[in-house]
């Protein structure tokens, strides 16, 4: 029966791939939050400036303007910071796709490997099995050969 050598190895590889899918998985998810964040930043802004376009219509105060273009400032100034998360965690979500990457490229290599060695496993015991017909039939026409 066939028994590879490393398969200890292989199945820690294939575990670390795991791990790194599940990092890529989480990693993702929370660029997506962040990108959802980001989303209701942009839409509250949106609305405000909407709300204001439509308070012009009627006399405001400058106070009120004031008011409103603060608030909007301060929404645009979280967008960027959330901007800039964004970007970093899209770096962290490439960073644990290459780390996938190569997990899976190291997995790939030990099952390479332990196929290649179940393929001479299978050619060796197949020509012991040829060598044992050979002495079998050596054997049987040797005793027909005597009678």
């Amino acid at each position: 029966m066939f028994q590879f050598d490393l398969e200890a190895v292989l199945k820690y590889r294939v575990r670390i791939e795991e791990q790194c899918q599940l990092a890529l998985a989480e990693a993702a998810k929370r660029l997506q939050y962040a990108l959802d964040v980001l989303e209701g930043l942009q839409k509250e802004k949106n609305d405000i400036i909407r709300h204001f376009v439509k308070m012009q219509e009627n006399v405001i105060t400058s106070d009120v303007i004031k008011r409103h273009f603060s608030f909007i400032e301060y929404l645009k100034s979280r967008e960027e910071k959330q901007e800039a998360i964004i970007m970093k965690m899209k770096e962290e979500v490439s960073s644990e796709r290459q780390n996938l990457l190569e997990a899976a490229k190291k997995r790939k290599a030990m099952e390479a490997l332990r196929e290649k060695k179940m393929a001479a496993y299978d050619s060796e015991m197949a020509a012991k099995d040829r060598k044992e017909l050979d002495d079998f039939a050596v054997i049987k026409f040797g005793n027909g050969m005597r009678k």
